[in-house]
């Protein structure tokens, strides 16, 4: 297996490896001498005997963004974040003067190809009509939740021809929710897991990088009569 191919399977090796340890953490917590007792979920399974099942009507004010053009954003340039269907970036499409929602929020895609992906959002942002926000009805770790609610999802979206997650099906999935300082400590343990693996997986894409370049250089400098690739005849 060439050498690029071999750092691209290595990259799939460990983001599978960080998922699953991530939802190990999040379903099972972090203590393995717990007890633990059956979730009555299926896709969740046993939890902790001192976890709670809970709709996500009871945790959360559901609510949907509104239709937000190009053209609008165009014609009102601000501070604000317009996030959309996509994941890149963040999922920000621009930025605009007025804002619809201020807070710590929950949202999720309700529509396309990334339906059910879910973010944490903060502070004073926008929403399209692909989106489905989340607004914590009491005290909880917006980050653990992200992690429990994005797992959830999965399981949830209906795939068709446009796949979608809409706000009634989303109130009634079912999460395990721990202890607040629970939640608090699964989600510590989540960041550390992210900063320990963040420098290799940069360093493997960056290998992966030069790699690209040198061949590109390589291609480049033949074409152009460079070096000499005929050989000796």
């Amino acid at each position: 297996m060439p050498s690029s191919r071999r750092k691209r399977r290595l990259i799939e090796l460990l983001n599978e490896k960080r998922a699953a340890l991530i939802s190990h953490a999040v379903t099972k917590g972090l203590d393995p001498s717990v007890a633990m007792r059956p979730s009555g979920v299926e896709w969740i399974g046993e939890i902790p005997a001192h976890w709670t099942v809970k709709r996500v009507w009871m945790m959360f004010e559901l609510g949907r963004g509104r239709v937000i053009s190009h053209e609008d954003i165009a014609q009102h340039p601000g501070p604000y974040p317009v996030y959309s269907s996509q994941t890149a970036g963040e999922g920000v499409m621009g930025n605009i003067d007025t804002y619809d929602f201020d807070g710590k929020y929950l949202t999720w895609t309700t529509d396309g190809a990334h339906a059910g992906t879910v973010f944490e959002r903060s502070g004073k942002f926008n929403c399209t009509n692909v989106c489905g926000t989340l607004l914590p009805r009491s005290s909880l770790s917006l980050g653990f939740m992200r992690h429990a609610v994005d797992l959830a999802t999965a399981w949830f979206v209906r795939h068709d021809i446009n796949p979608k997650l809409m706000n009634n099906v989303m109130a009634a999935i079912q999460i395990q929710v721990p202890p607040v300082r629970e939640q608090e400590r699964i989600y510590s343990k989540i960041l550390d897991l992210s900063a320990t693996m963040q420098p290799l997986m940069r360093a493997v894409n960056s290998a992966i990088d030069r790699r690209q370049e040198y061949r590109a250089a390589l291609i480049s400098a033949a074409v152009t009569g460079q070096i000499d690739v005929r050989g000796e005849v």
